[in-house]
């Protein structure tokens, strides 16, 4: 029911198809911004379990799941006596999902239909007034290193389909 109603709605709104390795990976569409709160709707369409792990660019983020769920790998630690450099736990978002720019995770494992309401706060602003971006843990036997992804982010919904 609330799959149909999500469909209906998003149908007439833009969209950002976003893909890894050339599949469909999320539908991302663009609701608006309330008090510096920017909103979206992600229908996830399959997991980014092949990615590496991957922080945000916010001071703070949530997920509401509205329907389906998923499983999110999360890194625990950093530990040079772990196998890949960093410990990390796996659990079941059913529910909600808090995220900010230090929490490093993927996606392993989405449900079929699974909706969330994701919105977040400002972009964190390091010392020196550095915008913070999007980046992502490579893990090597040993050590852990930070990649960041490329910037600036563009405001894709003005143009998108």
């Amino acid at each position: 029911m609330i799959n149909r109603l999500l469909y209906r709605l998003t149908a007439s709104m833009p969209a950002r198809l976003i893909k890894l390795d050339g599949r469909p990976y999320l539908e991302r569409y663009y609701v608006g911004r309330l008090f510096g709160v920017t909103f979206y709707l992600h229908r996830f369409v399959s997991s980014d379990s092949e990615r590496e792990l991957h922080n945000h660019p916010w001071t703070w983020a949530r997920a509401l799941v509205l329907c389906g769920g998923y499983d999110e790998e999360a890194v625990t630690d950093l530990s040079a006596n772990a196998v890949d450099g960093c410990v990390t736990t796996l659990r079941r978002v059913r529910l909600w999902n808090r995220i900010n720019g230090n929490h490093f995770h993927r996606i392993v494992a989405v449900s079929p239909g699974t909706w969330t309401l994701f919105f977040h706060g400002p972009r964190a602003v390091l010392p020196g007034d550095w915008m913070k971006g999007w980046g992502f843990l490579r893990l090597r036997p040993g050590f852990v290193a930070f990649e960041p992804w490329p910037w600036p982010p563009t405001s894709w919904w003005l143009d998108a389909p």
